[in-house]
């Protein structure tokens, strides 16, 4: 039978009640009287902490970038696969593939390479995408994801509709128009000039035309809009 000398038995109590490194540990007593405070008051020292990281619209205009990615860019391949609930990301190509993309209810990133970083020569539209599709189709089938919904506008962001080609405000002239979000006040203010409906100017006589009947001198065309800035949108996302 092994005996335990009465030196080994002390030393052992002072461990039980030392952690490894030699500080002090609560014991069981004193670990019950903290967590009934802590239920009591409703903190939980050991839980998150949130906090903001980001102004929300300047975060709500990231997401819709990224919205569009999955509408128009590089990852619209995950629509035309059959994942049809609203969703935001983007792929990524370097010597790998990747796309990072994310729902309401789940965040999921899809890395395609070699581990020695060999070239890939796939990008990450052709690699990873098609596998971030068929993993977030089949997490839409789990009671805990398939509620993705739309994400939700904050306070402080106007959505106008803008003309496709001068990228201002559209008229009824437009031929093109889409919708746009930018922060409240940081809009364009400024209507289309391109598809601007002309108005004559009419004479004394009230009409453009001589008194033969002879038309009046042309209208100067408008005057055409400068370089086309970059829309807000990731329309022209391109991958690097």
């Amino acid at each position: 039978m092994q005996t335990v000398l009465p030196e080994a038995q002390t030393y052992l109590k002072a461990r039980k009640s030392k952690d490894c490194h030699g500080n002090h540990r609560e014991n069981q007593q004193q670990v019950d009287q903290r967590t009934r405070d802590v239920k009591s008051s409703g903190r939980d020292r050991n839980g998150p902490e949130a906090r903001p990281a980001l102004d929300p619209r300047v975060a709500y205009l990231m997401v819709n970038l990224l919205e569009e990615v999955m509408r128009s860019g590089t990852a619209a391949g995950a629509r035309a696969r059959g994942f049809r609930v609203p969703a935001a990301g983007k792929t990524g190509t370097s010597h790998d593939g990747w796309f990072a993309g994310f729902t309401s209810e789940l965040l999921c990133v899809v890395w395609v390479g070699f581990d020695d970083n060999r070239q890939l020569n796939l990008e990450g539209a052709k690699s990873a995408l098609p596998i971030w599709t068929e993993f977030m189709k089949r997490a839409l089938e789990h009671s805990s994801y398939r509620d993705a919904k739309k994400f939700p506008v904050p306070a402080g962001i106007a959505r106008v509709n803008l003309c496709s080609e001068s990228l201002q405000l559209a008229t009824p002239e437009c031929p093109s128009t889409y919708p746009e979000y930018f922060v409240d006040g940081s809009q364009p203010a400024e209507e289309c000039q391109l598809h601007a409906a002309s108005q004559p100017t009419p004479d004394a006589g009230g009409s453009s035309a001589d008194l033969r009947g002879h038309p009046g001198p042309a209208e100067a065309p408008p005057t055409p809009i400068g370089n086309r800035r970059l829309s807000t949108h990731a329309q022209d996302l391109r991958e690097r």
